[in-house]
């Protein structure tokens, strides 16, 4: 079971250095129930970081946050809010 859990790791930590190569973000914030663990956490930062573009001064500063099950939706509500009611 560990075996798999790593794999998908692995592939998510590709997936997410690609999202930064193409976008380029200057910080990613990472928030996910399987990331609670601390291995799960320096596998995730060693994957990234050994697949940017750009190892040099640049590299994005990865926090990973706690998890929370709403947190995607708390997320989008304080956008929407934010844009559609504040900014008018």
């Amino acid at each position: 079971m560990a075996a798999i859990i790593k794999k998908a790791i692995v592939h998510l930590g590709l997936n997410l250095a690609n999202l930064i190569n193409f976008l380029h973000p200057q910080g990613v914030l990472i928030e996910s129930f399987i990331m609670t663990l601390p291995e799960n956490k320096k596998i995730m930062n060693e994957i990234i970081l050994e697949n940017i573009f750009d190892q040099g001064n640049d590299v994005p500063d990865i926090s990973f946050i706690p998890y929370n099950p709403d947190c995607g939706a708390l997320g989008a509500v304080a956008l929407a809010i934010k844009r559609f009611l504040l900014e008018g």
